[in-house]
């Protein structure tokens, strides 16, 4: 039976905190994913995804009852914190089956979780951004400009387009290259660096067209 692991990675020390790990997925991705790969640890990145999520869903729903904005802001957290674990579901069936380079389910929810600090910066920053600017007055449309949804006119995009720009989002770009260079790591060579990013950015890109497609019904 298949480990999930590459022989490669095997019996290698590991000896990176958790925040050297967060720290470094900044400053030295590849070094980081290989030591994810070899001791998988998911807890605490995911932590992170579900609080930032509650902090930019909690400032975005300021005006509401303090008991609504709660609400909202654990429904956000978990949704963030379930679609990371779909997301890595999603790929170890992609992996096994498409690509015949298994890689364990745990393994490959603890690449996506890290890969998704990019995207728990922008939260980060974009519930600070939200509370500036509804301090200011201003209604808080797009917070950051890290998409093309951020330099189209809402009154006349349709809402197929709209969806789309919102999903072509450089923070997302950045978190499936991490990803798929995770993934790659993780096969310890039995994928090649295009087929990794094959096997994330084909089931975004599908995911991407289903969201559109209903936003326009």
């Amino acid at each position: 039976m298949t480990s999930g692991i590459a022989p490669s990675l095997e019996f290698r020390p590991c000896s990176m905190s958790e925040s050297a790990r967060l720290l470094g997925v900044w400053t030295h991705p590849a070094r980081i994913l290989e030591d994810v790969a070899r001791r998988p640890s998911f807890l605490v990145p995911l932590t992170l995804i579900a609080v930032s999520a509650f902090a930019a869903s909690a400032a975005l729903s300021g005006s509401s009852g303090a008991l609504q904005q709660i609400l909202v802001a654990a429904q956000a957290a978990s949704q963030s914190a379930l679609g990371c674990v779909i997301v890595a579901a999603v790929l170890t069936v992609a992996m096994a089956r498409v690509y015949v380079a298994p890689i364990e389910f745990q393994r490959t929810l603890a690449i996506v979780a890290y890969s998704m600090m990019p995207g728990v910066a922008l939260a980060l920053l974009s519930a600070a951004s939200i509370q500036l600017q509804i301090a200011a007055g201003l209604s808080p449309v797009h917070p950051i400009a890290t998409n093309l949804a951020a330099f189209l006119h809402p009154a006349s995009t349709s809402r197929f387009a709209d969806s789309l720009a919102r999903s072509l989002d450089a923070i997302t770009l950045w978190e499936i290259v991490l990803i798929a260079c995770g993934l790659k790591i993780a096969s310890g060579g039995r994928m090649s660096s295009g087929t990794c990013f094959r096997g994330v950015f084909v089931p975004w890109v599908i995911y991407v067209i289903g969201k559109a497609a209903l936003a326009a019904q």
